[in-house]
């Protein structure tokens, strides 16, 4: 699993830096689904999770860089992309991002075309 940040060089100039984590212990699977489950059940803020899904990336990277570091160096153009592939395709399971966003057009499509259809039938009732 990779994680792309810009860190702060020695000359105060921004470079990019591409971490990368081989082994991912099992217990973050069981982290990612805790943590998701309290979101969806509205027991934490969303900001709150954010913050507690950078921790889990620090711990899950082994901490090869910071919570602070990642606020100040996570670009916000590509980082939904990156959290995805992280939490849902790498410890979840789910397709990849570009295929998960394929699946969910093609699931809006259908729904469209159903509604198109439905928008069709006669609106009386006996």
């Amino acid at each position: 699993m990779k994680f792309k940040l810009m860190i702060e060089n020695k000359e105060g100039k921004f470079e990019e830096k591409t971490y990368t984590q081989s082994f991912v212990p099992f217990i973050y699977k069981r982290k990612t689904t805790e943590l998701f489950n309290k979101v969806s059940k509205g027991k934490i803020t969303e900001e709150k999770a954010m913050e507690m899904q950078l921790e889990l990336v620090v711990d899950i990277f082994g901490k090869q860089f910071t919570l602070s570091d990642i606020e100040k160096g996570l670009n916000i153009k590509g980082s939904g992309k990156q959290l995805y592939d992280i939490f849902y395709h790498e410890i979840l399971e789910y397709p990849p991002y570009e295929e998960q966003l394929q699946i969910l057009e093609d699931a809006r499509k259908a729904n469209l075309e159903n509604a198109d259809f439905l928008a069709q039938a006669p609106q009386t009732v006996e």
